[in-house]
């Protein structure tokens, strides 16, 4: 910039101290949502509509609601307690750090931040089926059809074949329910017989082969050198699957609720047996408990052999508050299974344990149900009306499934975790990218360019890279903005990333680059004074690398500019004023 003419100016600087506690901001609780939350609370995630917590504009909406479950412990939706016994795969727990923070964030005002500095959120990929590969087979309900239900909340069961002409081995399974709108829980018994759309099916006591309530994880077992584990379905197994639809069912369709199965290989050895089977049944006859009263209830089951727990399946309904499942032994240290200090109905489900849980030959498992049909339980459908077992929501069940195997020396130190983490049933690696849109050539420097690739199946976040210079890129999801100052030309390529790998190669994007930019201007030369009506005054400016022509500008008032080169000439008119060139 070239004076022409100087004014001094003198600013008065006043200092002070304003010194305030630190306002936490969404920025400093944004990554807690995403790795406690949004699994569930994303848009299109099993969570309520509306409840989506992506952004800050979600969270803020909802911060009355999120303070009252956060203090309330209604959420996350975990029941088991964390310090009693062995720990749980799949945990959705929240930690008081973390808790203590977002409260804080809250009481402080559901302030946001600045917007440009919070952290990328992660990105849901919502597909109907959670176990990526192709099963074995799948079997669906009502011979492949819709099924509209005759009745409002009632068990329904449903026959289907495996048609396996000799025995196999089971290495994983997914129940996939055809509307999780009616479909409260899924129960599949090995033991055959014939549809039943009543309303009021019972499946016969004994064997089971897994359950499925919203948001269950698959049931994949172990393929490793130290533990190689699986479900033997016999030739023409035929399975039962016990439907329990909920309340408001009537006139509703399943769209077609459905088991995916995955079979060890004929040549597979040396797989132990997976036996699941609901060893503790209260479900039908008898008071549970009495009008505007609580009470508990103890059944048992004795172990006549050394055996090793994989998960544990406790149930009950509204009544019920608190289960306690332990097992004993006279003169024996008592072996805590789980403990569930707060029961929801609605989050029933297949609890597995990191590591195998021993319980040796001659213990007693006792499950424990409190029942509150008070004004203390807000659950509670009818407190002025006795509660017996049944089947019905209304009615209260003492049930307690478990998943184990005959005891192996060692078990006890096997990580079903570590051994899972990422197992190719579970999380796949990505596949590759494919085609990245966006701009292919332009020219000089550019900035927030947007380019972008389909969501790649199984990516948690996007790597994307440059094979030129002068790039800086935005952003680690399917679309990215790129700034490209001084860049040469390159290659754009993108890979998804999970925690289990990187994606293959895919698409790259040849992206031509021409011209340079422009070069920022040097010293401009010419006489810093001048007199009214002086014309033709000369100024001149070295070469701009990349400049096709110059555009002058000069502050104040009656100057006349002739030129649009690097040298240019002034007339200074008779009311020509000061100014910067």
């Amino acid at each position: 910039m070239k004076k022409l003419y100087t004014i001094f100016l003198f600013a008065g600087v006043f200092f002070g101290t304003n010194i305030k506690a630190q306002i936490t901001t969404y920025n400093d609780v944004a990554n807690i949502f995403y790795n406690r939350c949004t699994s569930c609370h994303h848009t299109g995630g099993i969570a309520p509509v509306g409840t989506a917590l992506m952004d800050f504009n979600g969270c803020a909406s909802q911060s009355s609601t999120i303070d009252t479950r956060l203090n309330n412990g209604s959420m996350p939706p975990w029941q088991p307690d964390t310090a009693y016994g062995k720990r749980f795969m799949h945990e959705m727990v929240i930690t008081k750090p973390e808790k203590d923070l977002i409260l804080k964030w809250i009481s402080d005002g559901v302030n946001q931040g600045t917007a440009s500095l919070a952290p990328t959120p992660p990105v849901y990929d919502d597909y109907a089926y959670k176990l990526c590969p192709e099963p074995t087979m799948t079997l669906k309900i009502n011979g492949g059809q819709p099924y509209t239900l005759a009745h409002g909340e009632g068990y329904d069961c449903f026959v289907v074949h495996t048609n396996l002409p000799a025995a196999r081995y089971l290495r994983a399974y997914e129940i996939v329910a055809g509307n999780t709108a009616i479909v409260h829980h899924v129960v599949i018994s090995l033991i055959g017989g014939n549809d039943n759309k009543s309303g009021q099916c019972l499946l016969p006591g004994g064997v089971e082969m897994g359950t499925y309530v919203p948001n269950t994880a698959p049931t994949v077992w172990p393929d490793q050198p130290l533990l190689r584990c699986g479900m033997k379905l016999a030739a023409n197994q035929d399975l039962t699957l016990q439907i329990h639809y909920a309340p408001g069912s009537l006139g509703k369709v399943d769209n077609i609720t459905s088991v995916r199965l995955y079979f060890y290989p004929d040549t597979a050895t040396n797989i132990r047996d997976v036996h699941t089977t609901v060893d503790i049944e209260k479900v039908l006859g008898g008071v549970a408990v009495g009008a505007n009263s609580q009470g508990s209830d103890t059944w048992n089951y004795n172990l006549s052999a050394d055996r090793s727990y994989l998960g544990i399946f406790p149930h009950a309904h509204l009544v019920c508050d608190q289960i306690l499942v332990d097992a004993t032994s006279n003169g024996q240290p008592t072996i805590p299974m789980i403990r569930i200090n707060k029961w929801y109905f609605d989050w029933a489900g297949y609890f597995f344990y990191k590591k195998l849980l021993k319980i040796p030959n001659g213990y007693s498992i006792n499950a424990t149900n409190h029942y509150n049909n008070t004004a203390t339980n807000p659950l509670a459908p009818n407190r002025n009306a006795q509660v017996n077992y049944g089947t019905n929501t209304g009615d209260e069940m003492l049930y307690q499934a478990f998943q184990w195997m005959d005891y192996k020396s060692g078990d006890e130190d096997i990580d079903l975790e570590a051994l899972l983490k990422c197992d190719t049933l579970i999380v796949c690696k990505p596949g590759a990218a494919g085609t990245i849109t966006g701009t292919s050539s332009f020219c000089g420097n550019q900035t927030a360019v947007t380019y972008s690739v389909a969501r790649v199946p199984n990516a948690a976040t996007y790597t994307w890279a440059y094979s030129g210079d002068g790039e800086v890129i935005h952003g680690n999801g399917n679309s990215v903005t790129i700034d490209f100052t001084n860049a040469t030309s390159g290659n754009l390529t993108v890979h998804g990333v999970n925690k289990c790998g990187v994606s293959g190669a895919g698409f790259s994007k040849p992206i031509t680059i021409t011209g340079g930019g422009v070069a920022t201007a040097g010293t401009i030369t010419g006489t810093p004074s001048v007199c009214i009506g002086q014309t033709g005054v000369s100024y001149s400016v070295p070469t701009i690398s990349g400049a096709t022509s110059y555009t002058w500008t000069c502050t104040g008032t009656g100057k006349t500019i002739n030129g649009t080169g690097n040298t240019i000439t002034i007339d200074f008119g008779s009311n020509a004023t000061s100014g910067d060139l």
